[in-house]
Parts: structure tokens; C-alpha cells; sequence
């Protein structure tokens, strides 16, 4: 994303659709702002660009390295389920924005997706580097914990549920409950994580979601059914 004082161009860097980068947009186009998303889904465009001031752009290197050097803010939002988020910005790139600016790396938690990122916290979540100002406090909605805590039990309580009443074999019923699963049996079953801790050798994919083996895995010898009493 990019947002764009009276003064000249800021910009975003988002690419959490629904959850990061539309919000922002909308803050940031009631407020005036000339906005540039980037992104890597071009049919995302018509949905941005309704909005006033919006323009979607690709994300690449040459077009964001190129946008930054007038850019007042920069909001980085990079996600990779389960892996750590790639630099989309670099250092250089960084070093060319205006003295003053801010960014903000909404990805810290995977890591971040800007080089010069590194985690800050809620007591002490800004420091300098090239002039400008670094955003990156892991766990951003802490901010507001009950908000964020009814937030994430909305969306997670019927899994919750569903596993302290069924255990595996309910996991072994819900296609997208399974793509959950990280570890089971000894074996890391998903492929990021398994690279992001090195562990290659020891992943094997969860079952393919036919009914019959996935209840297989969930009665995976020596291992219970996981049913919570």
C-alpha cells in the first residue's frame, strides 16, 4: 500500500486482502490520502480502485523501489501461511525514502517483510534506521487485547470446540481443519514449516482428504483418537 499526504506520495505496501490491506485502504482514502496498493492479484484491482484516490499497481522491484522515493508511509503486509515472510523491500529501497517517513511491517510476526525490520514491543515500539521511522511490534492488536481476544475466539472456538469433542477424528472429517495440522505421529505435515525449522527429512504430507484416510490417520497405530474427557 501507499498513502499520499498534500505534500507528496506515501506508500502502503499490503497484501492481507480482507483482513490488512482493504481496512487500510478505506482508513487511509476517507482521509484524503492518494493511495497505491501493490499486489500480485490484478483481480484485486476493480476492488480497490472504487474507492477515492485508490490506484492498484503490481508489486515488483522496479515499481516499488521506484514509488518509495517520495513515500510518506510505508505499510508492509506480506503472508506466507506458515513460512516466514520474503524481504519485499529492501534495504536500499528503504534508505531512499524521505527523511521523516514511517513504515510500518505488519509482517513482523512472520518475520517481516521489509530488511530493515526488526521486532519492537508495545513499551518501546519505534526505533530509526536511515531516517525512518520502524513500526514493528510483534502482536499489533495486543494494543487491544479484548477486542482482539473476541476477535480471534470468534474464529476459532468451533475448531476448538470440534477438537475437544471429536479430537482426530474430527479433524480427519473437516478438509480445512486438516490443512491445520503441523505435527502428527512424528512427522511435520506442513510443508513451510517443515522448511522453516530445517526439517525437510521429516515431513510427510497429512493424508489426502478422502474419508478413508483421513480416518486412518486420526487411528494412526499407537496413537489415541485424542477424544478430551
Amino acid at each position: 500500500f501507499f498513502f499520499s499526504s498534500r505534500r507528496r506520495h506515501t506508500r502502503f505496501k499490503c497484501d492481507w486482502v480482507q483482513t490488512c490491506a482493504l481496512p487500510i485502504c478505506d482508513v487511509a482514502s476517507a482521509l484524503g490520502a492518494h493511495v497505491t496498493v501493490f499486489g500480485i492479484t490484478p483481480q484485486y484491482a476493480a476492488e480497490f480502485e472504487r474507492r477515492p484516490n485508490v490506484r492498484y499497481v503490481l508489486s515488483t522491484p522496479e515499481n516499488i523501489a521506484a514509488r518509495l522515493r517520495d513515500a510518506d508511509l510505508l505499510v508492509g503486509a506480506v503472508l506466507r501461511a506458515g513460512a516466514r515472510a520474503p524481504h519485499v523491500v529492501t534495504e536500499a529501497m528503504v534508505a531512499s525514502m524521505p527523511a521523516g517517513s514511517v513504515i510500518v511491517d505488519v509482517s513482523i510476526d512472520q518475520g517481516g517483510c521489509i530488511a530493515t525490520s526488526r521486532p519492537t514491543s508495545h513499551s518501546s515500539p519505534v526505533f530509526v534506521a536511515h531516517g525512518v521511522t520502524h513500526y514493528c511490534v510483534t502482536n499489533m492488536p495486543g494494543a487491544y487485547p479484548r477486542t482482539a481476544t473476541v476477535a480471534l475466539t470468534t474464529a476459532t472456538l468451533p475448531y476448538v470446540l470440534g477438537l475437544a469433542a471429536g479430537g482426530l477424528e474430527a479433524v480427519a472429517a473437516d478438509a480445512g481443519f486438516a490443512k491445520g495440522v503441523n505435527v502428527h505421529a512424528g512427522k511435520v505435515r506442513h510443508a513451510a514449516v517443515a522448511e522453516a525449522l530445517g526439517m525437510q527429512q521429516r515431513y510427510e504430507p497429512w493424508p489426502a482428504t478422502s474419508s478413508g484416510a483421513l480416518a486412518a490417520a486420526a487411528q494412526t497405530p499407537g496413537t489415541p483418537t485424542g477424544r478430551v474427557p
